[in-house]
């Protein structure tokens, strides 16, 4: 559980595939999503245009508290929407973003909320890849449960990301093909 203040998870590495092409899954339970800035999933960019990397976090600029977002920055930035609100607060639900190098993708439970054109960006990360805070310590932080984070070195299929979802329950061992790094939070 993070507490929207002080807990975060930080890697030794920056996971640089997820802006050229990747895949990351997440259980998460937000809580107190009303807040501005308790929205950071996972982060290498610190969710900004002037660093390299890329940002999953269940806001987005304008406000939307619940709408999901991916974001690729460098040299071009793109970043993919849902069109409509989709993250629940105080239940668990299962996030999945896919990239393949020009296709980006965001799942929620299993079904495909919002699909577009993303540009890949070859440079490294601006900072090492956190979860639940901005990468370099800058607001942004997740408040809520999150469980079994899986990182993948390639786009998982619709098929692949039914699979992870199990109906319901996170899967006890998820296909280790493509697998860069699990990662099980409680």
């Amino acid at each position: 559980v993070f507490d929207g203040s002080n807990d975060y998870i930080t890697f030794a590495t920056k996971f640089n595939q997820m802006q050229q092409a990747g895949s990351f899954s997440i259980w998460i339970k937000p809580t107190n999503i009303n807040n501005v800035g308790n929205d950071i999933i996972f982060d290498n960019s610190d969710v900004s245009s002037t660093n390299n990397g890329f940002s999953i976090r269940h806001s987005d600029p304008s406000g939307g508290k619940t709408l999901a977002m991916f974001g690729i920055w460098g040299s071009t930035d793109t970043t993919l929407t849902t069109d409509s609100e989709i993250i629940t607060p105080d239940e668990w639900q299962h996030l999945v973003v896919t990239y393949d190098g020009t296709t980006g993708k965001i799942y929620r439970n299993g079904v495909l909320q919002k699909s577009g054109a993303m540009t890949a960006n070859s440079s490294a990360g601006s900072y090492n890849a956190r979860i639940g805070w901005g990468a370099n310590g800058n607001d942004h932080k997740f408040e809520g449960g999150m469980y079994q984070a899986l990182v993948y070195g390639d786009a998982l299929t619709q098929s692949e990301v039914t699979t992870l979802y199990n109906s319901g329950t996170p899967v006890a061992s998820p296909s280790t093909s493509g697998l860069v790094t699990k990662l099980n939070l409680s």
